[in-house]
Parts: C-alpha cells; sequence; structure tokens
C-alpha cells in the first residue's frame, strides 16, 4: 500500500538510522515533518516470510545512492512496517523504466502517449545503451551494500521496479523501488506465492533463496526483451513506410 503525502506539517514516529539493524528495533519518538513540494512517499510493508527485510534493504541501498532516501520508519502492528521516503515525481523527470520503453515503443508507432509523457524525454536506441549500463552500475552498488556484514538482494528487479531520469545527453540516474521480496542474499527467502506470468530466472522458487544473480539475470532478460521490441517495431514501421511509398 502506497500514499503520497503533500506539503504540510505531518506528525510521524521516528525510525532508526540506517546502521543495518533490524526496522523492528526502530523508535517511536514523535516528531514534527515538513514534505518538500513534489510531498513524500508513505508505504505499508508487510512481512510475509521470515527473513525478509525489505525496509532494511531499501534503507542500505538509499544509503548508496540507488534508492530513493528514507526519511524515517516505524512499525505499525502485527507483522505491518511503515515508512517515509522521498517522491522521485515525474515532474521531476523520474518513471519507471517499463514506462520509458512504453514511450519508446509509442514513438515507434507514432502513437500519442498519455499527457504525463510531455514532461518525459523519450529514449532512443542509444539511450538505452546508456539506461542498460547506467541499470546495471546501479544494481552492483546495491548489491555492495551489506546488511549485518553480509550481501544483499532486491528480488524483483524488473524494469517495473527501476525508476530512471534523464541528467544531460544520454546520461541517466537510476533507483531501485519495491523492496517488499528484498533480504540477505542466501538466507533470505522468495514469498510463498510469485507470479507464474514473469519468465523468472532459473532456481527463481517459491520461498526459494534470494540470489544476486537472479537480479541480473532478470535485469538483463529485461533489457533483452525491450531491444527485440524496438527491433521488431522500428521493422515493422519500415515495412509500412515501404508500402505507402509503393501505393503512392
Amino acid at each position: 500500500l502506497v500514499c503520497i503525502v503533500r506539503p504540510q506539517t505531518q506528525t510521524a514516529a521516528a525510525g532508526g538510522g540506517g546502521n543495518g539493524s533490524s526496522s523492528g528495533n526502530s523508535s517511536s519518538s514523535s516528531v514534527q515533518l515538513q514534505p518538500p513540494e513534489e510531498g513524500w512517499v508513505v508505504k505499508l510493508w508487510q512481512v510475509h516470510e521470515p527473513g525478509q527485510r525489505g525496509l532494511d534493504v531499501h534503507r542500505e541501498w538509499a544509503a548508496a545512492g540507488v534508492a530513493p532516501r528514507m526519511v524515517t520508519h516505524m512499525d505499525a502492528g502485527g507483522s505491518w512496517q511503515a515508512s517515509v521516503m522521498e517522491h522521485l515525481a515525474p515532474t521531476q523527470g523520474w518513471a519507471p523504466l517499463r514506462y520509458y520503453a512504453q514511450l519508446s515503443v509509442e514513438r515507434l508507432r507514432q502513437q500519442h502517449p498519455d499527457p504525463t509523457a510531455a514532461k518525459l524525454p523519450c529514449p532512443t536506441a542509444l539511450d538505452w545503451q546508456e539506461i542498460q549500463l547506467a541499470a546495471e552500475r546501479a544494481l552492483a552498488k546495491g548489491h555492495a551494500a551489506l546488511l549485518e556484514g553480509q550481501p544483499t538482494a532486491h528480488g524483483d528487479a524488473r524494469l517495473t521496479n527501476v525508476l530512471g531520469k534523464q541528467q544531460g545527453d544520454h546520461n541517466w540516474a537510476i533507483r531501485f523501488v519495491d523492496f517488499d521480496w528484498s533480504g540477505i542474499e542466501g538466507t533470505s527467502r522468495y514469498p510463498a506465492t510469485i507470479n507464474a506470468n514473469v519468465a523468472w530466472p532459473a532456481g527463481v522458487r517459491t520461498r526459494g533463496p534470494l540470489r544476486q544473480e537472479h537480479d541480473k539475470q532478470l535485469l538483463q532478460a529485461e533489457f533483452t526483451w525491450l531491444v527485440a521490441e524496438l527491433e521488431a517495431q522500428a521493422e515493422a514501421e519500415d515495412v509500412q513506410a515501404g508500402k505507402k511509398v509503393r501505393t503512392a
């Protein structure tokens, strides 16, 4: 469950620092928080499996500069936790890479995207090469972030869960989101229910151990799909253009 908090004074419980300790040990003192103009994201997390450490991994990846900055977090009762983080909004140029992929395909189809797209760049083939490199570098930074001295894994590194923002010509900033499945590599486990319609890497299974290699393979597969989709669409447009020339 995710919502956006717009600017006005809010009261929330202050969470612990990014020292790798369990989020269950966070403090509960009341503080006054003032969101920036773009607001904050408030997310409720539910721990489904023992060893799931999504909130802690998010905090460590944020410290490494590859996830939205965590403002505070707290226990929300039972198996639920709550976190407040910066809002990386489309008005700032941020969007999921899956959405950017949609824009690129629509550009080839000469379709008109939704109004949000007017505020965002439409990546070219050269952009996507740079975006992939930036995403792979960001993933490596995340994997290098340790939790209690141990390596971490995201668990669901699809393009839907990777935000991008263009910063200058062919230069892209990357942030990973949705750390619900994240945890310590080899110790934390995938949930009991996994979407069977996703082409997960070999070794991903319900309640199976998280592996960094799964993150790498899934991200690579997503970009492979995207390149194939763009090439197919470009070829279809070339064929259609040829037909128009012959009938002119």
